[in-house]
């Protein structure tokens, strides 16, 4: 009897995540109402709240799912790159990012919004599956610069995934203060080989 409460459990979730992923990608994360989400899974509004303490523990979720995909997608890029330069390691993978980012603009965008405000209450799954996507970035910088110790690449590795997610954030956002999307392409190579000659 228990396996079967289980398994609903489980199916449950997996349609909340579902719908919530949808939604994100169709309309972004602002769209989400817990009512929609529960009418698409076919469960009472309060059923939710059976599964998820709360409707941003479903969020980050979600978002987590989202990342899972685009460490995937990432590993595909980079299955036959391992052989170029670090640097050119680093391109292809900036050039991914950017391609995720367009196509995938509304889940995208949701990955970086409604962060918890206080990071003690960022589940440790979740900075582990931000962490999964950062290595992407620090396997090169490795190669680039062996002389670094972790705490050192570290910093690297998030400060070039700071200019990278601006430079296409403010051009997804149109901002007068980024780059048109055409030019996106020569901003990256500008940032990566800025980080490449240090």
């Amino acid at each position: 009897m228990a396996g079967k409460r289980e398994e609903k459990r489980a199916a449950l979730r997996e349609r909340l995540l579902e719908s919530a992923l949808n939604r994100i990608q169709e309309n972004g994360i602002a769209s989400l109402r817990a009512r929609d989400l529960a009418n698409d899974a076919g469960c009472a509004l309060g059923a939710i709240y059976n599964i998820f303490a709360d409707l941003d523990e479903l969020v980050f979720y979600a978002k987590a799912e989202v990342f899972r995909t685009m460490d995937a997608q990432l590993d595909e890029v980079m299955a036959d790159a391992h052989t170029l330069p670090p640097k050119d390691q680093m391109l292809k993978l900036s050039h991914a990012y950017h391609h995720f980012a367009t196509t995938n603009h509304h889940t995208w965008t949701a990955l970086f919004a409604s962060d918890l405000a206080e990071p003690e209450e960022i589940p440790d799954w979740y900075r582990n599956a931000l962490h999964r996507l950062m290595g992407h970035i620090s396997k090169p910088l490795a190669q680039l610069q062996p002389e670094l110790d972790a705490i050192g690449l570290n910093l690297r590795t998030r400060t070039i995934f700071s200019a990278i997610h601006g430079v296409i954030l403010l051009s997804v956002q149109k901002r007068p203060s980024g780059v048109a999307d055409p030019e996106v392409s020569d901003a990256i190579e500008i940032v990566i080989s800025a980080f490449s000659s240090v």
